[in-house]
């Protein structure tokens, strides 16, 4: 989530729109239920998600995988 606040803006209405903009500024990913493929992308254009903690993005007619090498766990 993007961080600015919001707690300035007087208007109820507009300070809601202002905090759903920020919480989706940087998206959701997806939890897939495959791994995207040519043929099943399963992902819409700019749309991210994870299958197996690999992460997939689309963008246009690419989807990039990234691979992490180690990963953190949190507890």
């Amino acid at each position: 989530m993007l961080s600015k606040n919001t707690s300035v803006i007087k208007d109820e209405e507009t300070r809601q729109m202002a905090d759903f903009i920020l919480e989706q500024g940087l998206g959701n990913a997806i939890e897939l239920e495959a791994v995207p493929t040519a043929t099943a992308p399963l992902l819409e254009d700019n749309e991210w998600g994870t299958y197996s903690s690999i992460v997939y993005f689309r963008v246009s007619n690419t989807i990039y995988v990234i691979t992490p090498s180690s990963t953190i766990p949190i507890t």
